[in-house]
Formats: C-alpha cells, structure tokens, sequence
C-alpha cells in the first residue's frame, strides 16, 4: 500500500490496540500503519481478522477516491471472510456488486 493520507478511525479489529494516549477509541492510522497490521495479521493467520483488516484497507482507499484499489483490499476482505465462515461476507459481496465486480 503507498500513499501518505492520514485518517481518524476506530480499529476495526479488537485485537489490535488503538494508539497509546488516544481517547474516545479511535487511532490516527496511515497506509503505512494498515500496512503492518496486514502483514502481523498474516503471520499470526485468522481469516475474520484479516477480512476486517483488509475490509478497513477498502475504506481507506475508497475514501482516498482510489475505486481500483479499493476494489483489491475488498476482494480480499470477502475471501477471507467466506474462509472464516463470517456473514459479513454476503455484505462484502454486495459492495463488490455495486462496483461490477462480484457476481
């Protein structure tokens, strides 16, 4: 992931703690940031956190006006989440489908 915007939000995975010093449960988190939560979350595995993580990664990128990329990180967020057996999966579809990309 690359790219240096900065957005305020809540951490979509309750086994990562928000930032030290933060109130109200948010973190300012970057790319960078997402980034090594993705990769730590791939080494420990676990499908449903990997789906929230790559789920966030999707946001992220949609709210930076980057649909392709955004696309990418959803994708992803849907297979893990059909590996995990998590309904969110049929929502994550359902956004995939609004962008012509799921079936």
């Amino acid at each position: 992931m690359t790219g240096s915007s900065r957005v305020v939000m809540a951490s979509a995975d309750p086994d990562i703690p928000d930032a030290p010093g933060d109130s109200g449960g948010s973190v300012k988190a970057d790319s960078a940031t997402l980034e090594r939560r993705l990769l730590s979350a791939h080494e420990e595995g676990g499908a449903a956190r990997l789906s929230r993580l790559y789920d966030e990664a999707s946001r992220m990128a949609e709210g930076d006006g980057d649909r392709e990329r955004a696309a990418f990180f959803l994708t992803h967020a849907w297979v893990y989440a059909l590996e995990a057996g998590d309904p969110v999966a049929d929502d994550l579809c359902d956004r995939l489908r609004l962008w012509g990309r799921c079936v």
